[in-house]
């Protein structure tokens, strides 16, 4: 099920600022429902966390996942809203355990 989004563009700049064509490129904000997945499995003496984001019924390993923009997550050219601050916790904590 496509999402509607907001089409934008973003860019990594430094100061002085000087955008130009090339300095940007397109992106679309988007906002969906957040499905977030853990899964504990014992191993041996030990326990292994992983855990998904599911985006439109297709799931992103959250050590795959980074937060970019304080609140967002790119995936294929997309950024999405983290809405649920807890969700965005777990997403942050799984991206800085890389």
């Amino acid at each position: 099920m496509p999402s509607s989004g907001f089409n934008t563009f973003t860019g990594f700049f430094t100061l002085p600022v000087a955008v130009t064509a090339e300095s940007i490129t397109p992106v679309q904000l988007r906002h969906t429902k957040l499905d977030l997945r853990i899964l504990v499995e014992q191993q041996g003496d030990y326990y292994q966390v992983s855990g998904k984001l599911w985006l439109h019924d297709q799931p992103f390993d959250l050590k795959g996942l980074s937060i970019q923009y304080e609140y967002f997550v790119a995936v294929h050219g997309a950024l999405y809203l983290l809405d649920d601050l807890d969700v965005w916790r777990v997403v942050e904590f799984f991206s800085a355990a890389q």
